[in-house]
């Protein structure tokens, strides 16, 4: 199905709020420390807060009305943002990068298991 002018706009519109609504530091366990920042703190000085909304990714696309086609197509958008990009992220160095071979004059730590710990 194609989207109206509007349709596209709304669509834009709801995966702005969701990239503004990502934080931009990792988010702390402890419930005393301070929200994280997102952009949409730097954007309109709070956070963007959204009702969760049922999930339609299984319902065939000809039996959503227009309002439902456009919530399914911003879920699709979720959900490949989280797989694709946001796993990205996640990625260590030392999972992508072969260490190089140790040469003459490196510094080193050496551990003994016969010894006890300082």
């Amino acid at each position: 199905q194609r989207f109206t002018e509007r349709e596209l706009t709304v669509l834009v519109t709801k995966i702005e709020g969701i990239l503004n609504s990502r934080p931009l530091i990792p988010i702390s366990s402890d419930p005393n420390d301070p929200q994280p920042i997102t952009p949409a703190h730097l954007l309109i000085g709070k956070p963007i807060t959204q009702i969760p909304e049922p999930d339609l990714s299984s319902i065939p696309e000809n039996r959503l009305s227009r309002w439902q086609f456009l919530r399914k197509r911003t879920q699709s958008f979720w959900a490949s943002w989280t797989r694709d990009y946001l796993q990205s992220l996640q990625q260590r160095q030392k999972w992508t990068k072969k260490p190089p071979n140790l040469q003459a004059g490196d510094l080193v730590l050496m551990r003994d298991e016969n010894t006890a710990p300082l």
